[in-house]
């Protein structure tokens, strides 16, 4: 065995062990358990440590015979919903990034929290939230400026963060559009697209793409923009402000006023916000 396959290999051990630790060995494993143990994300990576699992060949090592059925249980469960492809999709592309990313006004660089603003419909299954808490639906401002600005109209907020994330929004409101009026693409691959469909969005992370090269969430340096969303920038920020978050191309040309945060700060300021 290579030493890539052996890695994988004990990768996926250790998600189905958290399945016992996390849900306990009493109780049969079902939807309502993993959704109160799990993110969407850890499932998908979850599901595809139990497929990788199964599809293992048992005679090559000494695998406790348990893991081979928590790991089907795994998947029996997933695939009876019928969202196992959202799940795999949300494996790589759903993945935690607030504390990662600099939670920076944009306007006035106090310290801020990232704030959504598209919402999922009320009756969306949490399996296809996901995209909606991606960093492409979110926009960093503080409480100051949200009573400054005008943020708390619905368009407002819609010209915002496609001021911002540019053809990135864009992408992912046209999947949102699509999703909620139910015209998807039949033949979406999410497993080479887990964002949206090849047509959303360009060829290029900065085009919008939703590919799989293009899935791990980044903060929006050098994305494309359009002379409407530069106008729209400069409408809630000011010309300055705008042109400098223009001129952005990678994490290499920003020097922030704030380190990124780790997680019990992001909290705090959440719980003042």
């Amino acid at each position: 065995m290579d030493r890539l396959t052996f890695a994988v290999l004990s990768d996926s051990l250790a998600e189905i062990r958290r399945v016992t630790a996390r849900c306990g060995r009493k109780e049969p494993l079902n939807i309502l358990l993993l959704r109160q143990h799990f993110t969407v994300w850890e499932r998908g990576v979850l599901l595809n440590a139990a497929c990788f699992l199964l599809d293992f060949p048992r005679v090559s090592i000494d695998i406790p015979n348990r893991a081979f059925v928590i790991a089907q249980r795994v998947v029996s469960t997933e695939f009876a919903n019928g969202w196992a492809d959202e799940l795999v999709a949300a494996s790589m592309g759903g993945a935690p990034w607030r504390t990662q990313f600099i939670a920076e006004c944009l306007h006035c660089r106090r310290p801020a929290t990232w704030r959504p603003i598209v919402s999922s419909p009320e009756d969306l299954p949490p399996e296809f939230c996901w995209r909606y808490d991606r960093p492409e639906n979110h926009v960093p401002l503080c409480r100051r400026c949200i009573a400054r600005l005008a943020y708390r109209e619905p368009a407002a907020r819609l010209d915002l963060v496609s001021a911002l994330w540019g053809a990135r929004f864009e992408a992912f409101y046209r999947w949102h559009k699509a999703f909620t009026g139910g015209l998807l693409p039949e033949n979406w691959d999410r497993s080479l697209y887990p964002l949206w469909p090849a047509e959303f969005g360009g060829a290029t992370w900065a085009a919008g793409s939703g590919a799989l090269e293009d899935s791990e969430p980044q903060m929006f340096y050098g994305v494309s923009r359009s002379g409407c969303h530069m106008n729209r920038l400069a409408a809630f920020l000011g010309e300055a402000r705008a042109v400098e978050i223009f001129r952005l191309k990678d994490k290499t040309d920003y020097e922030p006023v704030l380190t990124p945060l780790d997680v019990g700060t992001v909290q705090a300021i959440g719980a003042l916000s």
